[in-house]
């Protein structure tokens, strides 16, 4: 789900579509959990921790299936962010990495002595991956993923975690499948179909369908629109995301 509306509107357009459990899988973050679960529950929906981990140029979705997996979730996250955070400051304007420089000791009271802000911990050095930083793929191999699901569309991070616990190789209804499912039959892995939602709003509709056509290298005509509801969203509901799979399944060879 591609959008920037809060989970609770995202609750409200799920239980209009009639479904049954929810995941909100940001970047790298629990940020909008605890919103998502409060908003859920009050439409009788199960909300998942889950998250997308993107780092050490690996991208995989993480479904936490109980404590354990929500515990080992948090731990990569933290190990993560640890590296990505001081990486994305490199790219901020030199102007304002100088005021942050100049104030790393914080602010002072007249009479007190200057105190250090806490830095975010190093990852492990075990698991650093050279100039690449944290490796959440070795740290999981390193592991295990006990109370995980994972899922990814990238053939290279399936090989990788291939055997190691729960993993399903990702099918983004719409976009091209022929190596994801390449290596799902050689690795012996089992489908998972996604269909990508946005959430929009109804005068961005037009926008919206041109930016998904690039995205999946289709054209405009070939753009299934689908309802935009309400609150502003696309989302597939009912039959829809069936019918959509049952036509872009890879064929078996």
């Amino acid at each position: 789900m591609d959008g920037a509306r809060s989970p609770s509107d995202l609750a409200d357009a799920a239980s209009a579509r009639g479904w049954n459990a929810l995941a909100l899988a940001d970047s790298n973050n629990f940020h909008a959990l605890p919103e998502l679960v409060d908003a859920a529950s009050a439409k009788g929906i199960k909300a998942l921790a889950a998250a997308s981990v993107e780092t050490g140029g690996s991208s995989f979705r993480a479904y936490c299936l109980d404590s354990r997996g929500f515990a080992r979730l948090g731990a990569i996250l933290t190990r993560a962010l640890a590296v990505e955070v001081p990486r994305r400051r490199l790219h901020l304007p030199p102007e304002l990495l100088a005021e942050e420089s100049a104030g790393e000791t914080g602010e002072l009271s007249d009479g007190e002595a200057p105190v250090p802000r806490p830095r975010a911990p190093a990852a492990p050095a075990a698991r650093r991956g050279g100039d690449a930083g944290y490796d959440p793929i070795a740290d999981l191999r390193e592991g295990g993923w006990e109370g995980l699901a994972l899922a990814s569309a990238d053939p290279a991070v399936l090989g990788r975690l291939a055997g190691g616990g729960r993993l399903y190789a990702a099918l983004p209804l719409g976009s091209p499948q022929e190596g994801t499912a390449r290596a799902a039959r050689e690795l012996k892995l089992p489908l998972l179909a996604e269909e990508p939602a946005r959430f929009v709003e109804s005068a961005d509709a037009e926008l919206w369908a041109l930016a998904r056509a690039i995205e999946e290298r289709r054209t405009l005509a070939a753009i299934e629109g689908g309802p935009v509801l309400p609150g502003g969203t696309a989302m597939p509901g009912g039959t829809a995301m069936p019918r959509r799979a049952s036509r872009r399944w890879p064929r078996p060879r």
